[in-house]
């Protein structure tokens, strides 16, 4: 028997904040819902773990965390491994995950920064006032973002569109952050396609277990993925994506190497300039499950063949909520504002760009 367990809350628990889990849980109202995420690509014969039960018969096979018994001996699957692992011994068999040190290291930016400047050159570490000060100072303005090395996906980043952002306080607030970290500066691009290729690692073999379309706001906060089962941009079947599969497995290579096992996400984009479409094929991993993992295996158990897109959106607009949208936690009642939806797509996707940009000429600036 395999157990899941959905520690959404991951990037807390690596923090460092030596929170229990139902502390964790607390931080944010997200948490207790998201925990259910296993529900979407368990096999029918797998367990959730969960703090609390939901009043909905959609999630069976669903125990207790209070109700664990000592000395399963047992699977337990993480979202990502983290502290929180600690807990999860007393109950199973935790051998085959990854030490904590090394899931933190490949966490942070500044150790993925030599693979994203051999492909992004304008890409560098400020880290002193003066830096700053001429990032701030400079005749000609062009957009950029800024990253806190320890920003886990795109929280941290604060993106400069215009030169009317560069305010004092901005500034005052920037060299702040530079008192405990540098910050990493990357010019902005104009995307076309975000997507995701999705891995799983282990002590033999690096598996890539599929890529979906991203969905992301200007900001790159998470809104969807798409996936097409039948679409060549997934299958490598065209140069410029299998690029992003060559410039990947040297990173991950190494992420093996360091004795990380288990799954992992890497981002990546095409952007446009001066009409010219180029690749950016390493833009940040996420060692854990990502939502577009959850994508792909959603797919697979339900054997969709035609395109699906994994929506997250208003919780009255959905017909068919994946999670729950109520939860009584400590005698109170939790309502979510959001939930995730499934949605079938015959046909061309209209909302994808892929047509527009296989019809461009790819070219390298590397």
């Amino acid at each position: 028997m395999t157990f899941h367990f959905g520690n959404i809350f991951f990037e807390l628990d690596l923090d460092g904040r030596n929170l229990n889990i139902d502390q964790l849980l607390k931080i944010h109202p997200n948490f207790y819902q998201l925990q259910f995420l296993p529900f979407l690509y368990k096999n029918e014969d797998e367990q959730v773990l969960v703090s609390n039960s939901p009043d909905s018969k959609l999630f069976k096979n669903c125990l207790l965390l209070e109700d664990l018994k000592s000395n399963q001996k047992q699977k337990i699957e993480l979202w990502g491994n983290s502290d929180c692992i600690n807990f999860f011994s007393n109950y199973f068999d935790i051998s085959n995950h990854p030490c904590h040190h090394t899931t933190k290291l490949i966490s942070k930016k500044t150790w993925l920064l030599p693979y994203i400047e051999k492909y992004l050159p304008e890409a560098k570490l400020i880290s002193t006032a003066d830096q700053l000060s001429n990032l701030f100072s400079m005749s000609e303005f062009s957009p950029f973002v800024l990253k806190q090395p320890d920003g886990f996906s795109a929280r941290g980043n604060i993106v400069i569109l215009k030169k009317e952002d560069l305010s004092i306080n901005l500034f005052n607030k920037l060299l702040g952050f530079l008192i405990s970290s540098p910050l990493i500066y990357e010019p902005w691009m104009e995307r076309s396609i975000d997507f995701s290729t999705q891995w799983h690692i282990d002590g033999n073999n690096i598996t890539c277990l599929g890529a979906t379309q991203l969905l992301n706001s200007i900001k790159g906060g998470y809104q969807g993925n798409i996936f097409d089962p039948c679409d060549p941009f997934l299958k490598k079947n065209i140069p410029e994506i299998e690029m992003h599969y060559k410039t990947v497995l040297p990173l991950l290579q190494e992420i093996q190497q360091l004795g990380f096992t288990g799954n992992l996400g890497v981002d990546a984009f095409f952007y446009v300039d001066k009409e010219n479409y180029y690749l950016q094929p390493i833009v940040e991993i996420n060692p854990r499950k990502t939502m577009g993992y959850v994508c792909v295996k959603i797919a697979e158990n339900n054997r969709f063949e035609c395109p699906i897109l994994l929506k997250l959106q208003e919780a009255s607009k959905c017909s068919s909520p994946l999670l729950p949208s109520e939860l009584r936690v400590q005698h109170k009642q939790l309502l979510f504002k959001k939930n995730l939806e499934i949605q079938k797509v015959p046909g061309v996707l209209s909302h994808a760009s892929f047509e527009n940009t296989r019809g461009k000429t790819f070219k390298w600036h590397y």
